[in-house]
C-alpha cells in the first residue's frame, strides 16, 4: 500500500495535479463570454505545458517502462514552448491587435520536434523502449546522443527567445514607468527560465531530481497564475492596459477626430445601451470605437472629466431611476439586472453613490 506521506508519492500527486490545472486554465481561457487573441495564446502555452508535465510525471515515475508510447509528440510539445512563452509575454510587454506573419518563424524549430517525434513513433516498441532506457540512465548510445541533443535545442530555444525578449523588455522601459509590470515580466521570465533549465538538465542528466523540482516551479508558477485569475479575473488586460499606456503615451488622440468619436460614444450608450452588458469592459467599449483602451481612458478622462467605470454605471443609474418610476411592477433586482449590474450589492452600493438614497427610498419618494 503506497504511504501518501511519502514524497515520491506527493511529488507525483503534485506533478499530475499540476498537468491538470493548467490544463483546466487553458479551457478557461477559451470559454469565457470576452475572449482576446492573447486568451488563445496563453491556451496554447498552457496546455503544452499541461502535456509536458505530464509526460515528464510519466518519466519521473517510470510509467514509460509499461507504456512508452505515452511520450509521442514530446518532442514537439518541447520546441512548441519556447513560441508560445515569448508570444504570451510579448502581448504583454508590446501589446498590439494582432501579431504579424513574421512571428511565423518562431515557430521554424517545431519542425526538428516534428521530425524526431515522427522517428519515434516510427520505432517498435521495444525500440522504443531501449531508447528511453539509454536517455534517462545516462547511456551515450547513438540514439540517446541523438535525444540530448534535440532537448538541448529546445533549451537553448527557449534561453534565446526569452533573452530576446528580456532585452526588449528594458530597451521599452523609460523613466517614470510604474516598475510593478516590468519587475512581475521578469519574475514570470526567470522562473520559466528556471523551470526550463531544471528539466533539460534532467534530460541531459538522466536526473528524476531535476525533472521533479523543475515540474514544482512549473506548478508553482501555474498555480499563482491560476489563484491570481480567480482572485483578479481582469489581470491580463489590465496589465496589457497598463502597457499600452506607454505604447501609445507620445500620440494617444493624434489623428483621431474626438468630436466623431464622442458622437459615436453617445450613440452606443444612448441608443444601443451597450451598458447593459454586464460583463462590458474598456477593451470592449474600445473596440467598438476602433481605438485602443488607453485612448477611450484619456478620452473619458481629459474630454469628459471622468473614468470608465464612472462612465458606465452613470448611464446604468439614469436608466435604472427612470424604470423604478415608470415601472413600478419591477422589483429592484430586475431593475438592477437589466441595466447590466451583475449583483444586487453592487447596484445598491452605485445607486447611493449616485442618488443618495437607496432604490426602494428613491421609488417610495417618487424620485425626490
Amino acid at each position: 500500500m503506497t504511504d501518501v506521506l511519502d514524497i515520491s508519492f506527493l511529488s507525483a500527486a503534485f506533478m499530475f495535479f499540476t498537468a491538470g490545472l493548467a490544463l483546466l486554465f487553458a479551457i478557461g481561457q477559451i470559454c469565457g463570454r470576452v475572449r482576446y487573441f492573447e486568451n488563445y495564446v496563453l491556451a496554447g502555452l498552457l496546455v503544452c505545458l499541461s502535456a509536458l508535465v505530464f509526460q515528464v510525471g510519466i518519466i519521473v515515475n517510470n510509467i514509460f517502462l509499461a507504456h512508452p508510447g505515452l511520450l509521442f509528440f514530446h518532442g514537439t510539445v518541447l520546441y512548441c514552448m519556447a513560441p508560445l512563452a515569448y508570444c504570451s509575454y510579448y502581448l504583454v510587454i508590446l501589446p498590439v491587435e494582432t501579431m504579424s506573419r513574421r512571428f511565423l518563424i518562431l515557430f521554424a524549430p517545431v519542425a526538428i520536434g516534428l521530425a524526431a517525434d515522427a522517428w519515434y513513433l516510427t520505432l517498435p516498441e521495444t525500440d522504443q523502449f531501449a531508447l528511453l532506457m539509454d536517455l534517462f540512465a545516462g547511456a551515450n548510445g547513438a540514439p540517446a546522443k541523438a535525444a540530448k541533443l534535440v532537448v538541448l535545442g529546445a533549451g537553448l530555444q527557449m534561453f534565446l527567445y526569452l533573452g530576446y525578449l528580456l532585452r526588449k523588455l528594458f530597451v521599452t522601459r523609460h523613466d517614470g514607468d510604474s516598475p510593478a509590470i516590468p519587475y512581475l515580466l521578469m519574475l514570470t521570465i526567470v522562473v520559466t527560465t528556471t523551470l526550463t533549465t531544471l528539466v533539460i538538465l534532467g534530460y541531459l542528466l538522466g536526473s528524476s531530481v531535476m525533472f521533479r523540482w523543475g515540474t514544482n516551479v512549473a506548478g508553482i508558477l501555474v498555480i499563482g497564475a491560476y489563484f491570481m485569475s480567480r482572485r483578479y479575473p481582469k489581470v491580463l488586460q489590465f496589465l496589457m492596459v497598463e502597457a499600452e499606456k506607454k505604447y501609445y503615451a507620445r500620440s494617444l488622440l493624434e489623428g483621431v477626430n474626438v468630436t466623431a468619436l464622442i458622437k459615436k460614444l453617445g450613440h452606443l450608450m444612448e441608443h444601443e445601451r451597450i451598458y447593459t452588458d454586464d460583463q462590458l469592459t474598456l477593451r470592449d467599449l474600445a473596440d467598438e470605437l476602433s481605438i485602443t483602451p488607453h485612448q477611450l481612458s484619456q478620452l473619458l478622462n481629459e474630454r469628459l472629466n471622468t473614468n470608465f467605470n464612472t462612465f458606465v454605471n452613470q448611464h446604468r443609474i439614469r436608466d435604472a431611476r427612470d424604470m423604478l418610476l415608470n415601472h413600478p411592477g419591477k422589483t429592484v433586482l430586475a431593475v438592477s439586472l437589466e441595466v447590466g449590474f451583475n449583483s444586487k450589492s453592487a447596484f445598491y452600493e452605485a445607486f447611493s453613490r449616485f442618488t443618495g438614497m437607496t432604490p426602494q427610498n428613491f421609488r417610495k419618494g417618487g424620485g425626490r
